[in-house]
């Protein structure tokens, strides 16, 4: 993320998780809130396998949003 933003990746995307979850609180079905914890679990902590399940909730949830395939491409790149 250097190269996009000044702020690590950890801070650049603290609010996209946060936002996401509690979106996730009031609907859980939202497949926007899980695709955002998605990428907000592969940047402010590093945890691949939970966003890679978030991502793949919201491909059961919309499977014409191309963000999902997006954000899963990028989830599988970084996780190895």
């Amino acid at each position: 993320m250097r190269s996009f933003s000044a702020a690590d990746s950890r801070t650049a995307f603290a609010g996209t998780l946060e936002a996401a979850r509690l979106a996730l609180e009031i609907d859980d079905r939202a497949w926007i809130a899980h695709a955002l914890c998605g990428v907000g679990e592969l940047w402010t902590n590093h945890n691949h396998e939970r966003a890679l399940r978030h991502v793949n909730r919201a491909l059961e949830l919309n499977p014409s949003a191309s963000m999902n395939y997006h954000f899963g491409g990028c989830i599988a790149g970084f996780s190895g």
